[in-house]
């Protein structure tokens, strides 16, 4: 609430379209940021799920341990379940 106050005080205009443009804009802002962080993560998601399958696929050709984590980047702990 404090920050849509501040919005309101550093924006020009009053009323209550005003203040209903204000919070429009604010939710707008708000999704496509949520929208953003959300695309980045299913990313992050994606490329570990490959790496993973990457590294049990290297497992299964007997590539030592310490090469796979080098090369993926993995933790043990990640691929060897």
């Amino acid at each position: 609430m404090e920050k849509v106050k501040e919005k309101l005080k550093n924006e020009e205009g009053s009323g209550t379209m005003h203040v209903h443009e204000v919070l429009r804009r604010d939710r707008e802002n708000y999704a496509k940021e949520y929208a953003k962080e959300y695309a980045k993560e299913v990313v992050r998601k994606t490329k570990l799920e490959q790496a993973i399958m990457l590294a049990k696929k290297m497992l299964e050709e007997k590539v030592d341990i310490n090469i796979i984590t080098k090369i993926t980047g993995l933790k043990k702990e990640q691929f060897m379940k």
